[in-house]
């Protein structure tokens, strides 16, 4: 009777618990037994059974791994009977880790093997019965605003959805790959990735999630201590150079192996999971390198350290603007109504018309006299009217025709424009044609630098410009390395509604081919109160003076 309990709970174990059946087939990973001891933070993750989890963390901490195991496990026992997906962010990527990985670990598990027979297939295994897919999410190319991606990524039905590394994946194959699930009953998702910036990808993910974080006890206090939240306080060094975690309460050596999981927003329906290599048995991290590291950063490079050694995401202030940086260009003018002229007008196109109006108080300055989210082109008419609009730039796509008729209606001169990644150097303006091409990283670049250096004015603060202010940030520079040819370059990252942005950098461009204004009491006036040139400006600018 006994054994017949303890084989039935054996049994029960082995098909509920991704962790047990590991232990029990003798798992091993790159020719070494699976050990759960030197990754306590493991034993939640593997067996958990929450439908969406997100997996924030730095490198070498065996996120991937674990999703693997998982997932082998849930399609052996077929609780998958449509099949697993994993999109990582390439196909190169895919080939590297199937041949690196997967195909190892098939050869040296025959537990494993007897689920998969054949292992040729480099992007399609076949597990029990049912598929196991490991999908590049990289757009090959878009043919008249179309994607074409993977078809697996298109067409494929699967019960689970493995997202790895999170922020390298274009966010319109995320969408396209979340329709995989649409006809399953299970809908299980994971996210897991080291972050990069802020509010973006991962750091987004978790942000959204209950934020569980390892909390170790303190066996001489009982305090609880997360080395992510107090770092780099939770680190000590002794007298003689070696390193160790610190309680923060009594300071007293505490160790990863006597942590838990703790969520920060209890009842929060997504799982979400950030750990480091701070929590890295000793063999496998140097506590004090990373604190040298974080302390004097090689080449200057903290973010490095931020993101790959403590799974946070980290952007300087030249490459993204904050909330404060605007707060200061905020004048005490109140939003105008109408305006003498000459003004530029920036839109960007979508639900809703995005329009930024500008004028120039003197040759290097802007200052927003209007920003206003309008329903119609012919709303943008009257808004032009009232402002004795000079010159338009106007978001060229989605709606081309549109655009071209609203160019030919008017009177004041309306370009459309094209952001090219590709150009280099000036504006080109096609007065023919009436378009207008530029680089988006040289423009927002260029819009980043007229608040960093307050070369622009805002109207006061108001539920409006509050909205401006917040998509203005929206946006920030990332180093992107092209994979194939190894080239190095910038771009800007979209992290959330970005409209008022990109109406701005239209709107900045305009700008450029407008006068300068000056008030009518101001021309009665011996000093024109308008005058900043005088100030230390550095000469060249995006407005063509």
């Amino acid at each position: 009777m006994i054994a017949d309990d303890l084989k039935k709970t054996h049994s029960d174990l082995m098909l509920f618990s991704a962790l047990y059946w590991a232990e029990q087939i003798g798992l091993l990973i790159g020719g070494q037994a699976f050990n759960i001891i030197d990754h306590p933070y493991q034993v939640e993750p593997l067996n958990s059974r929450d439908r969406v989890e997100v997996f924030k963390c730095s490198t070498q901490t065996g996120k991937t791994i674990v999703q693997i195991i998982k997932r082998i496990h849930h399609l052996g026992y077929g609780e998958y009977p449509q099949g697993s997906m994993f999109i990582f962010p390439s196909t190169k990527l895919v080939r590297r880790f199937s041949q690196s990985r997967f195909t190892p670990l098939i050869e040296d598990n025959p537990e494993i093997a007897r689920w998969i027979p054949k292992t040729d297939n480099i992007e399609l295994k076949r597990v029990n019965k049912a598929n196991l897919y490991f999908v590049g999410a990289k757009i090959l190319q878009k043919i008249e605003g179309e994607i074409e991606t993977s078809a697996a990524l298109k067409s494929e039905p699967v019960d689970n959805l493995n997202f790895d590394e999170l922020d390298e994946i274009d966010e319109s194959m995320i969408t396209m790959a979340l329709h995989r699930i649409d006809h399953s009953d299970i809908k299980d998702v994971s996210y897991s990735g080291t972050p990069s910036m802020p509010d973006f990808g991962i750091d987004r993910k978790y942000g959204e999630s209950d934020q569980r974080v390892w909390m170790i006890r303190c066996g001489k206090c009982g305090e609880h201590t997360c080395l992510e939240l107090e770092f780099p306080d939770c680190i000590a060094v002794r007298d003689d150079g070696s390193a160790y975690r610190k309680c923060k309460k009594c300071g007293g050596v505490i160790y990863p192996r006597d942590g838990k999981w703790v969520a920060q927003y209890p009842g929060r329906e997504m799982v979400g999971r950030w750990i480091s290599r701070l929590n890295l048995a000793d063999r496998y991290v140097d506590l004090g390198d990373i604190l040298r590291r974080f302390q004097d950063p090689p080449d200057g490079n903290i973010g490095d350290i931020y993101n790959h050694d403590l799974g946070m995401a980290y952007v300087s202030t030249e490459n993204r603007l904050n909330a404060h940086d605007l707060w200061e260009i905020l004048t005490r003018d109140v939003m105008m109504t109408s305006h003498p002229g000459p003004t530029a007008l920036g839109v960007d196109v979508g639900r809703l018309l995005h329009c930024v109006v500008m004028d120039r108080p003197s040759e290097r300055r802007v200052r927003v006299v209007k920003a206003v989210r309008l329903d119609s082109f012919n709303d943008i008419h009257e808004l032009a009217k009232a402002f004795n609009v000079q010159s338009c730039v106007i978001d060229r796509e989605p709606e081309v025709r549109k655009v071209r008729d609203f160019r030919d209606s008017e009177r004041f001169e309306v370009f459309a424009c094209d952001y090219q990644d590709g150009r280099r150097g000036d504006v080109s303006w096609d007065s023919k044609e009436g378009l207008v091409t530029v680089n988006r990283t040289e423009i927002c670049d260029a819009t980043h630098d007229i608040v960093a250096k307050k070369y622009m004015m805002l109207p006061r603060n108001s539920d409006e410009i509050d909205e401006f202010i917040k998509e203005y940030c929206n946006i920030a520079k990332k180093l992107i390395i092209d994979e194939t040819s190894g080239a190095r370059s910038y771009r800007y990252i979209t992290l959330g509604v970005d409209h008022y942005r990109h109406a701005t950098n239209y709107s900045f461009m305009a700008a450029g081919r407008i006068g300068v204004y000056i008030p009518e009491s101001q021309m009665r006036r011996t000093t024109d109160a308008w005058d900043f040139d005088s100030l230390n400006v550095p000469q060249g600018s995006w407005l063509g003076a």
